[in-house]
């Protein structure tokens, strides 16, 4: 999945917050660590992982193979600290068709103003007037 600037941008500043969720020891990347790093993608999608490494080439070697196996992007690496982002596989469509089974589907999507309807979707926002 090939992600563009503005999108890498928008994840590496959400993942300045982050601490490395897991971090990889002398044993270097095992099955073990890479199951933990599968189960943090699939949680939270994007990832901070702290490498040990002997030098700059072990360490992209490392990082490059955690991605493949992963099926995740790098997003930054600085220093021994690379980020990872592999988006959910959503189910259910984003587009509904049919309004009813929306709106008592997820009554948490939407908000009334008046006569006014607002529907909050990964698109943005519509409303519909009642």
């Amino acid at each position: 999945m090939a992600l563009s600037n503005q999108q890498k941008k928008k994840l590496k500043s959400a993942a300045h917050a982050l601490k490395p969720i897991v971090r990889l020891g002398q044993s270097g990347l095992t099955a073990g660590v890479l199951d933990e790093i599968e189960l943090a993608i699939d949680h939270h999608e994007l990832v901070k992982v702290k490498i040990t490494a002997e030098d700059r080439d072990d360490k992209k070697a490392i990082i490059q193979n955690i991605a493949e196996k992963t099926s995740s992007d790098i997003i930054q690496c600085i220093g021994f600290t690379a980020v990872f982002y592999r988006g959910k596989q959503r189910q259910e469509s984003l587009f509904v068709t049919n309004f009813h089974d929306f709106v008592f589907r997820d009554p948490a999507r939407r908000s009334h103003f008046g006569n006014i309807t607002f529907f909050f979707t990964n698109q943005g926002f519509s409303k519909r007037e009642a």
